[in-house]
């Protein structure tokens, strides 16, 4: 899966792709960037590409607070590194708010 490290680079691949786009951020990208940079990164692409649908997880790394913040944050597709019992608490924290958790 490719990876997009800023707001150009996803307007570019979105520029050349057609119906979808499913990409992942840079790793840790919720953590230094912030959810709401993320989050607003999504939304201005999905505004000048309205046509396609995007696909962006957002990787969270090993911080569950971002992750939840990330969640509050109304992302929908999320990436971690936590433990076992962590990722378990998140994912269905996750589903409950209609996001998406994976592993790294």
């Amino acid at each position: 899966m490719q990876r997009v490290l800023a707001l150009d680079d996803l307007l570019g691949l979105l520029a050349n792709s057609s119906e979808s786009l499913e990409v992942q951020s840079a790793p840790n990208a919720a953590a230094s960037h912030g959810a709401l940079y993320m989050k607003s990164m999504i939304d201005q692409a999905q505004r000048e590409y309205s046509n396609t649908k995007l696909t962006l997880w957002v990787d969270c790394g090993a911080h569950a607070g971002v992750a939840m913040s990330a969640i509050r944050t109304g992302l929908l597709h999320l990436v971690v590194d936590v433990p076992d019992a962590v990722f378990t608490k998140l994912e269905d924290i996750a589903a409950q708010s209609g996001a998406q958790l994976r592993r790294r």
